[in-house]
């Protein structure tokens, strides 16, 4: 399991329970910044006075996290995940094999 928090100066903290990772710089401007999982709610104590708001996916946080955001900062943004709109867009080809798959599964219990 992994969590990460995007700073707008582009420090990308990840916190996964893989002990291996090393921290690394991408392009010359997004540092990344390894960190054990449970220093994760941590992090929002460390860096109260850098951030006054945070931008979460309404169904990717958990109560937890919600909560130790609240007690720090106060503002919390909701905006869905863009990714997930994206996934959501289907081409002709996707479309063509749900439909098949619509079709045998119909079939399938049919016959069943």
């Amino acid at each position: 399991m992994a969590r990460s928090i995007i700073h707008k100066n582009g420090d990308c903290f990840i916190f996964s329970d893989q002990k291996s990772l090393k921290d690394e710089i991408v392009s010359g401007k997004i540092r990344i910044i390894y960190k054990s999982l449970e220093h994760f709610n941590n992090h929002f104590k460390e860096n109260k006075d850098l951030v006054n708001s945070y931008l979460c996916a309404p169904n990717e946080i958990s109560y937890n996290s919600f909560q130790s955001i609240k007690k720090i900062s106060g503002r919390v943004v909701f905006k869905d995940n863009i990714i997930d709109n994206l996934k959501s867009i289907k081409n002709k080809i996707e479309q063509d094999g749900m439909r098949n798959a619509h079709i045998r599964d119909g079939i399938t219990l049919t016959k069943f």
